[in-house]
């Protein structure tokens, strides 16, 4: 009995949240899922206007501005700014073959807060182009007070083919930190 109960506990352990960023006001958290991707959750809490987090974050055609990758980006439909398809194509450099893959971005706004979904779906891969593997994300923001807004994240994402999934993992962290960042910035210039 003692060992079953210690392999389910291990077995726990093994999928429990890391802590990788913990600062004032901003927790990063990372799971390995068993492919060896890394998953990560944030929370954070931003000394900035409601609206104007939800409009960087939800205004998806400014993707390209705001998030300037190396990244082609076109949306293939909008229903009502509110559910996007998104067709994106991301350069790598040698070695390693450019990605590309379609998503869905789902917006559902409330009086004081707004959740979004972005996870992808099938389509047609390019010629010359990776297919990437998975990829999902989710964010909530919520108003706190008039300058106050939390916002939690969380995704996945593998790039598949040939990247390494040790190097992909390095950048798990950096994904929420530049999304935060950017909002920061926009917003800032706002207030």
């Amino acid at each position: 009995m003692k060992k079953i109960v210690l392999c389910v506990l291990l077995s726990l352990s093994l999928n429990a949240w890391e802590i990788q960023v913990d600062e004032e006001n901003l927790k990063i958290y990372t799971k390995n899922v068993k492919n060896g991707v890394d998953q990560y959750k944030a929370d954070t809490t931003l000394q900035r206007d409601y609206e104007c987090v939800k409009n960087v974050l939800t205004h998806v055609a400014s993707y390209r501005e705001i998030f300037n990758d190396d990244k082609t980006f076109d949306i293939l439909e909008n229903k009502d700014d509110k559910s996007y398809l998104v067709y994106s194509q991301i350069k790598l450099s040698p070695p390693f073959s450019d990605r590309d893959m379609s998503y869905r971005v789902e917006i559902n706004e409330h009086l004081d807060s707004t959740s979004m979904d972005a996870y992808l779906v099938p389509s047609q891969k390019k010629e010359d182009f990776v297919r990437v593997k998975k990829y999902h994300e989710t964010y909530a923001i919520t108003k706190l007070s008039d300058h106050i807004s939390e916002l939690s994240m969380w995704g996945e994402f593998d790039m598949g083919g040939d990247f390494p999934i040790w190097l992909q993992n390095m950048f798990t962290v950096d994904t929420p930190k530049k999304i935060i960042d950017t909002i920061n910035k926009k917003c800032k210039a706002k207030q």
